[in-house]
């Protein structure tokens, strides 16, 4: 009881994850701004504040994502603890820790190429108006440094309920700074998971159910990371 209970401070001391998905404008400054929902009409992005609601331009807007998971984390920690690179596939590797932390078994759906699945910054109607809200909960996330002898890496992967598919969907990490500044962005896969009907009932898994997933090479340190979806 007492090793468990210190393995859990350990863990709580080396990494905090946000679980609550939000949406995030990057501005054409690249300054960002993170709202749990906003809304599209004609050629403006409306969100609520304080001080009542805001509306952006298009044009100053670079990009609207989802951002299913924020963590925080020790990287010195992270890669002083990193364990020796099993022979498995990152696949593999991500089925076996879901089985053993929440009991749930999975298979994988055939792989979808990535693919962007964002709309042309264009100017529509002032009819238009579109709802623009996070689709994605984290059900669990794993974050490992592995080391071999060509280096460390480290394997990222958010398993999330989502209310639609996210088949296509371009996802990716963004590695942070202490001031939440981008120091490097790489690509994530998606793919979907198939679950028993039991397990699905038992741990109240959506029908569609994802794997976020990626590898990030640990030659650059940071603070933090985001993983997002490209909505806009």
């Amino acid at each position: 009881m007492r090793w468990s209970l210190i393995t859990a401070l350990v863990i709580l001391i080396f990494t905090s994850t946000t679980l609550a998905s939000d949406i995030v404008i990057t501005l054409t400054s690249d300054n960002t701004i993170s709202v749990p929902y906003c809304w599209k009409k004609g050629d403006q992005i409306k969100f609520d504040s304080p001080g009542g609601v805001v509306g952006l331009s298009m044009a100053y807007i670079k990009a609207i994502e989802e951002r299913p998971i924020h963590s925080d984390l020790d990287f010195q920690y992270l890669i002083s603890n990193a364990i020796d690179r099993p022979s498995k596939e990152p696949l593999a590797i991500l089925k076996d820790f879901l089985a053993k932390k929440r009991g749930v078994s999975v298979r994988f759906k055939e792989r979808i190429s990535q693919k962007s699945s964002s709309s042309p910054l264009k100017t529509p109607s002032t009819s238009d108006e579109r709802l623009i809200s996070p689709a994605t909960k984290v059900f669990e996330s794993y974050t490992q440094a592995m080391k071999d002898a060509k280096g460390s890496s480290i394997l990222i992967g958010v398993f999330v309920n989502s209310r639609e598919e996210l088949e296509g969907r371009k996802c990716s990490v963004k590695l942070l700074d202490l001031d939440k500044k981008i120091i490097a962005q790489e690509p994530m896969r998606v793919i979907g998971l198939y679950v028993s009907e039991e397990d699905r009932t038992k741990n109240r898994i959506s029908p569609f159910f994802y794997l976020i997933y990626g590898t990030v090479t640990a030659n650059i340190e940071f603070w933090s990371y985001d993983v997002v979806c490209e909505i806009i």
